[in-house]
């Protein structure tokens, strides 16, 4: 969740009542794939992922993905940002090997809309 509020900038306390109200399979993939580092033998201290694996996504223009439709509805971003997660690791399956391997996904032409 910390990441989704420095995503949201103004809109955290939005997005994160937003979180809350998500199903679960959104929450699971939101708090899984913005765990991942991207970085080998790294992982962030206050989350129960300790999962090793990769590939780790960069969504590029998420933040302002997330804070132009945030505002408009926040419960839909965040779903729309699962979906483009779990999109991403469709055509990137984890790996054992891929830890310290990054992916950009690029959603401007989203952020535009």
């Amino acid at each position: 969740r910390i990441r989704l509020i420095v995503m949201a900038q103004g809109n955290s306390k939005l997005l994160l009542e937003a979180f809350q109200r998500l199903p679960d399979y959104d929450k699971v993939v939101l708090s899984e794939e913005l765990a991942r580092t991207g970085c080998e033998g790294q992982s962030y201290e206050i989350d129960t992922l300790k999962d090793g694996r990769g590939p780790a996504f960069l969504i590029y223009y998420g933040p302002a993905f997330l804070q132009k439709a945030g505002l408009l509805d926040p419960r839909g971003a965040l779903s729309v940002l699962a979906e483009i997660y779990r999109q991403a690791r469709a055509m990137w399956p984890l790996r054992g090997n891929g830890a310290g391997v990054n992916v950009i996904v690029r959603i401007d032409a989203l952020k535009a809309e």
